[in-house]
């Protein structure tokens, strides 16, 4: 007994000393505190893979009623590719940055060529959802379009480079709303402004805590577009009132806690 407590003692001990040496290892690359990577790079993990899947898995469980409602189902794969893609870039330019996000960096408010190609195919992305829906009318083939090239020239000149994912966001919340008729959709726009709240405070206090709840609230929006396409399908909707009472205690709350939020220490740098 006393050998095999001392067995365990001594693994417990390496497993320790292991693992210390992962972490220090690992502060070139992630300069980071080790309770903030375990937050931040887990919930970049889950942007890259949930919401994607979460399409997918709800486009082939509801094909049929897909087929009966909106125009080309199809184009649905289509922007789980495109968003998967973007959201991988994003993930390589983080890991450019070193996972730690100021005003100074290009996963924040500076440019690179990676982050371009974020901001590109999260668009392409989410215009693939908007033509899935009312790809048959020839205004919404032309709208994309122009969104589409104008994405590249706004983020190079550095001109409302995101107001295409604006457009095509918006678009597809309201038009989702119609097709489906379920105001949990108006969620995604609820969500995006808390990607806006959260990013500011992280900018105004360098709490790397608040990238993990931007990256979150960034990536979670689409999934109540996908639950919108279940409720709808299964013809189990939400209460109205339930969710425009949600938004409202959401909003007041973040509205009361701006001043305290912002008012968070920074997180220690390693460079």
């Amino acid at each position: 007994m006393i050998f095999v407590t001392n067995l365990y003692g001594v693994s417990f001990i390496k497993s320790v000393v292991f693992g210390y040496i992962i972490l220090s290892s690992l502060k070139k690359y992630i300069n980071l505190p080790w309770y903030l990577a375990l937050w931040v790079l887990p919930l970049h993990f889950y942007a890259l893979v949930f919401p994607p899947l979460a399409i997918l898995v709800i486009t082939n469980h509801h094909w049929s009623y897909l087929e009966e409602t909106i125009d080309q189902p199809m184009l649905l794969y289509y922007a789980v590719g495109f968003l998967f893609f973007g959201s991988l870039l994003e993930v390589i330019q983080n890991s450019v940055d070193r996972w730690y996000l100021t005003a100074d960096t290009a996963s924040a408010l500076q440019t690179s060529t990676l982050d371009g190609l974020f901001t590109f195919f999260i668009v392409v992305g989410q215009a693939m959802i908007l033509l899935a829906m009312i790809g048959n009318y020839s205004w919404t083939l032309w709208l994309v379009v122009i969104v589409i090239a104008a994405t590249p020239i706004l983020y190079i000149k550095q001109m409302f480079p995101l107001l295409p994912i604006i457009i095509t966001g918006l678009l597809n919340t309201i038009i989702g709303y119609f097709i489906f008729g379920d105001p949990i959709i108006f969620f995604q726009l609820v969500l995006a402004g808390m990607t806006v709240y959260f990013f500011n405070i992280l900018l105004n206090t360098g709490a790397q805590f608040f990238h993990g709840l931007t990256t979150v609230s960034a990536s979670s929006g689409i999934l109540f577009f996908v639950a919108a396409i279940d409720n709808a399908a299964r013809q189990e909707y939400s209460s109205p009132s339930a969710v425009m009472i949600s938004i409202i205690a959401v909003s007041a709350i973040l509205f009361f806690m701006w001043n305290k939020l912002n008012q968070t220490g920074g997180t220690e740098s390693y460079l």
